[in-house]
């Protein structure tokens, strides 16, 4: 069933190895009972009583831990869901922590229904009407956000040409800055 030119392995049921990834299933070799930093003159005064300790040791440590993975695993759910929520509350702390970050979610709210392909002509202007409101006098400093950046290009793209030259002048005189920024092109 080989072909000549194939440089595919076959399969097992082919008639080819088995996966390569096989051998990560197969024991670990146990560690060695004294650390690979110890000279030879450290192993001879220890002897085996301190194999023996450190042996005892890891055993330990490798009964907690699969203790802990049980102990986890039992009430995974709602650590999971409060871990999730700690998680929902921090990000909207450090949103919350940015300059102008109540003007900016509500002129990507606006953005978001701006940018819809389904939307008439009126319908589009009204919006574009209002997110210039929400936006003016802010415009340099969002240009310059990776996030907020696209506030401005869809104002330019569907605004009327009261709002394109809203944001010309808002920018004027930071033409060189916005070249050089990697999201304001």
């Amino acid at each position: 069933m080989k072909q000549a030119n194939s440089r595919k392995r076959p399969s097992a049921h082919q008639g080819g190895k088995d996966p390569k990834r096989q051998n990560v299933l197969k024991e670990t070799p146990k560690r060695k009972s004294v650390p690979v930093t110890a000279t030879q003159d450290e192993i001879e005064e220890s002897g085996d009583e301190s194999s023996q300790s450190y042996q005892e040791e890891e055993e330990e440590l490798v009964d907690e831990m699969e203790k802990a993975t049980v102990h986890e695993a039992s009430g995974s759910k709602g650590a999971a869901f409060e871990s999730h929520k700690a998680q929902k509350e921090l990000l909207a702390q450090r949103k919350a922590s940015k300059p102008n970050a109540e003007m900016v979610t509500e002129a990507k709210k606006l953005w978001n229904s701006a940018r819809q392909r389904n939307l008439s002509k009126q319908e589009r202007e009204v919006i574009c009407k209002k997110l210039s409101d929400t936006v003016r006098g802010k415009i340099a400093e969002i240009a310059s956000k990776h996030d907020s950046s696209r506030i401005i290009q869809t104002l330019v793209k569907y605004g009327r040409q009261q709002e394109r030259d809203l944001v010309a002048s808002e920018l004027k005189g930071h033409y060189k800055a916005l070249a050089q920024s990697k999201y304001s092109k």
